[in-house]
């Protein structure tokens, strides 16, 4: 017994070593992988998530997002299908068994689909909500265009392999984000197990979920608390896949394995996405960059009655979700940009004059108002002489008061000459006047 409980707990350590320690490569199994949070809508990690590959099951969860959206928009209400021999024709892969006229809940169909990965199920589906299994593959493009996923392309609901069917998994972070937003699906494709009703032509069916994250029956080697959803299925040309969300204490991350692989009883796909959770779990947190009302610049205002100067400051923190081990001196640049070059009262506390923008590593990751952080009041007499100021700083007015003044000194010219001239005119009368005295004086002497 003792022997038994030790080689238990060395599994147990063995099991737990996941996570790498900072600064070192961190590495899955898996040909591609991903960690994307829905918080700040970005990778945490990735491996390939770019590269075009098959998509397999992950098919799955489009048509479930429709599925959805249809069972809710007749209100909730289940509602009976009939299967056609048109909606089997095609279906190969895992199925359900479901037979040509046998009527079958809808509610039961999305189980079927979510949990036990049907893709008969999915052919029922998709005539049921498209009206025909093309029509709804193109609803599906739609969807995952609108969505963003540029570089995905559905060719049939179930996810059976077809060369014509591709996809990223960056654009199933997308669409998987999408699908983490609707209640109905994430309760479905959570259920650890499902039985079905009977119908008119089948006993009760019972289908198990694929995804042992949340299993509790598999707490000994994958069983991870705070999972939910969303698909896992395998193709020979895709590999495993996998798609499941994990709420790590708020931080909501989508987990995506593609090209996983399984020998005999060792998953290697569920323990890539463990060995993903506790990697981005532990080395990710929401770090502060730059505090609320940090001040940023002090700028000159003009016509303040009592203030010439203003403090400009943040509006708000920045934080962003980043890795434990930033380094904020080297790794973080804040840049701010002001919105106008000249400032003038009034000013109230609070006004926005601009922007402070962070950057990780050259990538923009946040960015709040610079704001005012005083009420400045405006001077009525300096405001009077500014709006006179203004008033002659009109190029119209300028020209005027050039032409007034350039008549004023045209005039004064004018006048100045005039004065001279008359002063001269003036001083020649009197010098003709003493000359013509002097002479007659010279007259009256010489009589004498």
């Amino acid at each position: 017994m003792k022997k038994l409980i030790v080689l238990i707990l060395a599994l147990l350590c063995f099991l737990s070593v996941g996570v790498l320690a900072d600064g070192e490569e961190f590495d899955v199994d898996a040909k591609h992988a991903a960690v994307y949070n829905l918080e700040q809508k970005k990778m945490l990690f990735e491996k390939e998530a770019n590269t075009i590959i098959y998509p397999a099951s992950l098919v799955k969860i489009m048509t479930g997002i429709l599925a959805c959206d249809y069972y809710e928009a007749r209100g909730g209400k289940d509602f009976t299908v009939t299967v056609s021999a048109e909606a089997l024709l095609n279906v190969t892969g895992n199925k359900m068994g479901l037979q040509a006229g046998e009527s079958v809940s809808f509610y039961d169909l999305i189980c079927a689909l979510l949990v036990g990965s049907a893709n008969d199920a999915a052919y029922v589906i998709a005539q049921t909500v498209g009206g025909s299994v093309e029509n709804f593959v193109s609803m599906m493009n739609d969807r995952a265009a609108k969505l963003g996923a540029n570089n995905t392309c559905y060719a049939n609901p179930s996810g059976y392999h077809s060369p014509y069917m591709y996809t990223t998994l960056f654009d199933q972070a997308l669409i998987c984000a999408h699908a983490a937003e609707k209640n109905l699906l994430l309760e479905i494709s959570s259920l650890v197990s499902y039985e079905m009703s009977e119908t008119d032509m089948s006993d009760k069916r019972r289908f198990v979920n694929q995804n042992l994250l949340f299993d509790k029956t598999h707490w000994l080697r994958h069983y991870t608390p705070n999972t939910q959803g969303l698909n896992v299925g395998m193709t020979n040309e895709a590999g495993w896949c996998l798609a499941t969300v994990y709420d790590n204490d708020g931080l909501t991350n989508i987990i995506l394995i593609s090209g996983g692989t399984v020998e005999k009883f060792d998953y290697h796909y569920l323990n890539d996405a463990k060995a993903l959770i506790e990697y981005t779990s532990d080395s990710y947190d929401f770090i502060t960059l730059l505090d609320s009302n940090k001040a940023m610049c002090d700028v000159e205002v003009e016509l303040g009655r009592d203030k010439d100067r203003l403090l400009l400051a943040t509006s708000r923190d920045i934080t962003v979700l980043l890795p434990d081990s930033i380094d904020k001196d080297a790794d973080v640049k804040i840049e701010y940009n002001l919105s106008k070059e000249t400032f003038r009262a009034p000013i109230e506390e609070g006004e926005v004059f601009g922007e402070v923008r962070a950057f990780y590593k050259d990538e923009l990751v946040g960015s709040v108002e610079l704001i005012a952080t005083t009420d400045i009041e405006m001077s009525i007499p300096l405001y009077i002489i500014d709006k006179i100021s203004s008033f002659f700083d009109i190029p119209l007015v300028k020209a005027i008061v050039r032409l007034i003044l350039s008549l004023v000194f045209a005039f004064g010219c004018a006048a100045f000459i005039y004065v001279n001239v008359k002063r001269r005119e003036h001083r020649q009368a009197r010098r003709r006047a003493l000359a013509k005295n002097v002479s007659h004086a010279r007259k009256n002497i010489n009589k004498y």
